[in-house]
């Protein structure tokens, strides 16, 4: 679901950073959607280490949730955003957010699965991690397309609450 909902914008967050484009620093667009789409990584990077070492201590279905909520209520104002500088920050939450996921449920995945099973297990979990950055972007085109920039960050934000109340209701 992360991947999915990160890859979604990717296209179009160039395109909505330029019609909101307001000399942030002097940048231009192009650096501007650079430095918004690489914020999501570094920070994404950082905190995936942090939570997973919460996690270890704290337990990882905790960090799972939070970080799955987090991520959700964080795409809503995206699509809000009427400053380019307000992406580059909220994609840099996003990134911490997101960054919790996978550490998070590969644990989860490796508690619970028998040791015999977790190639398997794993395999599928790369796979749907893959479909989720082909689709993605299409998706998060599509909506840009039919309904414009916003709903696309509005929308994916509802997919990943209901993603959330999913494997809540997992658990």
């Amino acid at each position: 679901a992360a991947r999915f909902a990160s890859s979604a914008v990717q296209p179009i967050v160039p395109i909505f950073i330029g019609q909101l484009h307001d000399g942030f620093f002097n940048l231009s667009v192009s650096t501007t959607s650079g430095l918004a789409l690489g914020m999501l990584g570094l920070t994404s990077a950082i905190s995936s280490i942090y939570f997973g070492r919460l996690g270890d201590r704290k337990g990882h279905q905790p960090i799972l949730m939070a970080c799955a909520f987090a991520s959700a209520l964080i795409y809503l104002p995206m699509g809000l955003a009427s400053a380019s500088w307000q992406m580059v920050v909220l994609q840099g939450l996003f990134g911490i957010a997101a960054g919790g996921l996978t550490p998070a449920a590969n644990a989860i995945i490796a508690n619970r699965t028998p040791a015999e099973q977790r190639g398997t297990i794993f395999g599928v979990t790369a796979a749907a991690g893959s479909l989720g950055g082909f689709f993605g972007p299409l998706t998060g085109a599509g909506i840009a397309a039919a309904v414009g920039f916003s709903a696309a960050f509005v929308i994916t934000g509802i997919f990943l609450f209901v993603v959330t109340a999913l494997v809540w209701r997992a658990f």
